[in-house]
């Protein structure tokens, strides 16, 4: 799992770190290809669907905010 979510980070992260992620690209296990430039793009894939991690997120995204404004006053 953790070579296939560094995977896909990388091909996203190419764009706009091209040269370090090529040189770690090169040393994870991949899809036959000899470049990440060449790589096909990742897909959006609804078997990683998570909800309840959603709802959890949620959660502690507004505890966080409430934490923040309370802070600013």
């Amino acid at each position: 799992m953790l070579a296939y979510v560094l995977d896909r980070t990388q091909r996203l992260l190419h764009p706009f770190m091209p040269f370090l992620s090529e040189e770690i690209w090169q040393h994870l296990p991949h899809e036959p290809g000899e470049t990440i430039s060449l790589a096909e793009w990742p897909k959006y894939d609804p078997a990683f669907e998570a909800p309840d991690a959603v709802k959890e997120m949620e959660l502690l995204m507004e505890a966080i905010r409430s934490v923040r404004t309370f802070a600013q006053k």
